[in-house]
């Protein structure tokens, strides 16, 4: 995620590793936010379902439109598919299990 501000030789810095990792905290933040928003308007039903759909969709938005816009993932084919795919799995699990825990919604 640093690399959408930081040039290949900063990147390394601890400075773009915060900004990174602020970036990142930030995704995962509005992933939750819309998934919040989705699952109260159509209740908790296939709430992983619909975890993993959302996240994979923005994250599919982030690293397959977004960074080879800005010239990140060049490097390698793969890397921005294997960053899809982490972002998919862990964020779309994660965020389904924690709303899960405290989700409020009638269903």
């Amino acid at each position: 995620m640093g690399g959408l501000f930081y040039n290949k030789e900063l990147l390394k810095t601890w400075s773009a590793q915060i900004h990174g990792m602020i970036d990142a905290i930030g995704v995962s933040a509005v992933n939750g936010v819309l998934l919040g928003g989705v699952l109260f308007f159509t209740g908790i039903d296939y709430l992983y379902a619909k975890s993993v759909t959302l996240s994979a969709a923005g994250a599919y938005f982030l690293f397959l439109v977004v960074y080879p816009q800005t010239g990140l993932g060049k490097d390698s084919l793969i890397v921005p598919w294997v960053a899809l795919f982490g972002h998919t799995v862990f964020n779309g699990v994660l965020t389904g299990y924690i709303l899960k825990k405290i989700c409020l919604f009638k269903k």
